[in-house]
């Protein structure tokens, strides 16, 4: 039983670190605190035209709204954790399965299609950060 506190422990601790980071993507990201993030995917889509104007707003915007999203998700994966998942209810596995190979799959292939690789390796990293915990639980999940 006490391995799978540790794996419930850490799925709550990524969800809280998807909601610190929704809302520095939500809040920060024309600011320094998010530079490595913009390094990575600025050059694909606005190398040489990135300037104090709509590209700018435009991209702050975009961020604003998928940090948003990131902070909605960490949520969702921190109250499911806490709750049905803690609980040992099996659904909850499936939910949060389902979810992040849903946004994987999707979110990745965008990425790749675009060739945003930076963002292909970030999500692979979100990927097994929570594939981690969620394999080594599952057999302690009741049905």
């Amino acid at each position: 039983m006490k391995r799978f506190s540790l794996w419930v422990r850490w799925l709550k601790l990524v969800g809280f670190g998807l909601i610190l980071f929704g809302l520095i993507m939500t809040f920060f990201n024309a600011s320094p605190i998010f530079d490595l993030f913009n390094q990575g995917i600025d050059p694909v889509f606005w190398e040489g035209v990135l300037s104090e104007g709509r590209p700018v707003a435009f991209r702050t915007w975009v961020y604003g709204a998928w940090g948003a999203t990131i902070v909605g998700w960490g949520i969702t994966l921190v109250v499911l954790v806490h709750k049905a998942y803690a609980a040992r209810e099996r659904w909850s596995w499936y939910a949060i399965a389902g979810g992040l190979i849903a946004w994987y799959v999707l979110d990745s292939g965008v990425s790749a299609y675009f060739e945003v690789w930076f963002n292909v390796i970030f999500n692979s990293l979100i990927l097994v950060l929570v594939l981690i915990p969620l394999v080594a639980s599952y057999r302690y999940l009741e049905n």
